[in-house]
């Protein structure tokens, strides 16, 4: 008895095993390089947070031009200007595809201050940065110059201790551009200790998170449920900081006030990291602003 189980077994394993080579992606036509790939699933290593620092991986393995399967797709990764510069005058590796998170993301930002140039938010915003960046630069112009400097030689230790290994680059260029444009715009001094930078750097690397989420679920009809919830959370948020803005423009037109540019900012990105009543309940009639023009 235990003879023929035994013998059952190899029989099915040696079935599953051919099953298993004749569907996987390795024995199909292959026309680039690229990895081994499981069926059905596709590469699944890209299913991490970082799954950009994979793709990086793999360029320096195959090459700038290489070919991956997430789910049942074929897809092809471009990993250098040159070659998606070549890639546009091929028919065989012209358009895109349409995700379904792009689509419902266009949706969602349409009429939002952030993404809408020329609306009333963002005219006002500009102005409150240009007024905040003269008074920077007349005052402190060596200040200015130190910062920047201060941000490249950040930058260049922590990719030298990298020693030319693939990292993650979000958060070494997200950090380093925060800490030029936010002391520059918000008109003082941040750091890495500063509770205003954690929240711009955080706020920044979770909308990556998402968009890098949701480029593998659109490959996968069981993920996209989570990938619509993800959205619901950017549009709850979204629409607290718009209605936010819309009252504080108010308040700006009938007042003419604006002097705590800092604050203003504190309390949006308060509203879209931390979504808490108190703060989100806030108006502008709880500060006074100027803004001139």
């Amino acid at each position: 008895m235990n003879l023929l189980v035994i013998c059952f077994s190899v029989l099915l394993a040696a079935i599953l095993l051919a099953l298993f080579r004749k569907f996987s992606y390795k024995h199909g036509t292959k026309k680039l390089p690229g990895p081994w790939c499981l069926p059905l699933i596709g590469y699944p290593f890209l299913f991490t947070k970082s799954c950009h620092v994979k793709l990086g991986e793999l360029a320096d393995r195959y090459g700038d031009l290489f070919q991956i399967y997430i789910g049942g797709k074929l897809v092809i990764v471009l990993s250098s200007m040159e070659a998606a510069k070549q890639a546009f005058g091929k028919l065989e590796l012209s358009g895109r595809p349409s995700f379904e998170s792009l689509a419902v993301f266009n949706n969602e930002v349409k009429g939002e201050f952030a993404f809408t140039s020329f609306s009333e938010a963002c005219i006002f915003i500009r102005k409150a940065l240009i007024r905040s960046l003269g008074r920077l630069l007349r005052s402190k112009k060596s200040q200015v110059e130190t910062m920047i400097l201060a941000a490249q030689d950040s930058l260049k230790q922590q990719l030298l201790e990298s020693e030319g290994s693939i990292t993650d680059p979000d958060k070494l260029i997200h950090k380093t551009i925060i800490s030029i444009i936010g002391p520059m715009t918000l008109g003082s001094e941040l750091n890495c200790k500063d509770l205003m930078f954690d929240q711009l750097l955080n706020s920044t690397e979770n909308f990556n998170k998402v968009m890098k989420f949701n480029f593998v679920a659109n490959y996968f009809p069981l993920l996209r449920q989570i990938m619509h919830r993800e959205f619901k959370v950017f549009r709850e948020n979204n629409s607290r900081i718009g209605k936010f803005m819309e009252e504080t423009i108010r308040n700006h037109r009938s007042n003419n006030t604006v002097e705590d540019l800092q604050f203003f900012y504190g309390m949006t990105h308060l509203c879209e990291r931390f979504k808490r009543p108190q703060l989100t309940g806030m108006n502008s009639s709880h500060f006074q602003w100027k803004v001139e023009g």
